[in-house]
């Protein structure tokens, strides 16, 4: 004959600790229904402000890139004044977007074409200054900078951005052509043991035939002029 199950009494309920464990959580979820209701809402809120500053900035980048390959069609068709007004409304409407930071090296670069050395200067600071990510324009941006000091005499200003390029660069070839520019405006003023520095770094750089004899020739200028 089954036995009749002994009935748990409210003490030993008190005493298991899962049934405790829940009872405070039911507690304290009583006691601060009106907090967890506003954290909740808060953190709801967060995620909705998150998504809708993501999916901006998207659409934001999708306008710039779209605007930026209007104007590069308009520089190769030949409209560059349409082209350059392009350029700068993009650089005024994205500020910060990767289209924004080609638009300013493309206006840098066409001023520098054009000899107008000043702007293409203060445009090839900023984008030095604000787009650092594209390490190979980083490095034209070195170096059409200091073609713009290089223009006002300015030679200690050029071989120093001519070096911050070739340092930045991550391909050998440009690395060696800013080397040698650097060298080629140390000779200038007289900075004959770091032009002889950068010109040993260029031969240790596996330089092409051409390269090659322009560092060799550069180093024998070094030499005589070393005395």
């Amino acid at each position: 004959m089954l036995k009749p199950k002994r009935k748990i009494t409210r003490q030993e309920i008190k005493k298991d600790p899962l049934l405790e464990k829940v009872g405070q959580i039911n507690s304290y979820l009583h006691k601060n229904l009106k907090k967890l209701t506003i954290y909740g809402i808060a953190v709801v809120l967060l995620i909705v402000f998150s998504f809708l500053m993501f999916t901006s900035s998207k659409n934001k980048q999708t306008a710039a890139s779209g605007s930026f390959g209007i104007a590069e069609l308009k520089l190769k068709n030949g409209q560059v004044e349409k082209g350059i007004e392009e350029l700068n409304r993009i650089v005024e409407n994205f500020a910060g977007s990767d289209a924004a930071g080609l638009s300013i090296f493309l206006l840098a670069k066409n001023s520098l074409n054009e000899k107008m050395f000043d702007d293409a200067r203060a445009n090839f600071e900023i984008f030095i200054k604000e787009h650092k990510d594209n390490k190979m324009l980083l490095a034209a941006a070195y170096s059409g900078l200091a073609v713009c000091l290089e223009k006002n005499k300015d030679y200690a200003g050029a071989a120093s951005n001519f070096e911050k390029g070739g340092k930045t660069s991550p391909y050998a070839y440009q690395q060696n052509e800013c080397f040698l520019n650097s060298v080629r405006n140390l000779i200038l003023i007289n900075d004959l043991g770091r032009a002889e520095i950068l010109v040993n770094e260029t031969l240790d750089n596996e330089p092409d035939y051409k390269t090659k004899s322009s560092a060799e020739s550069l180093l024998a200028q070094i030499e005589v002029l070393k005395g």
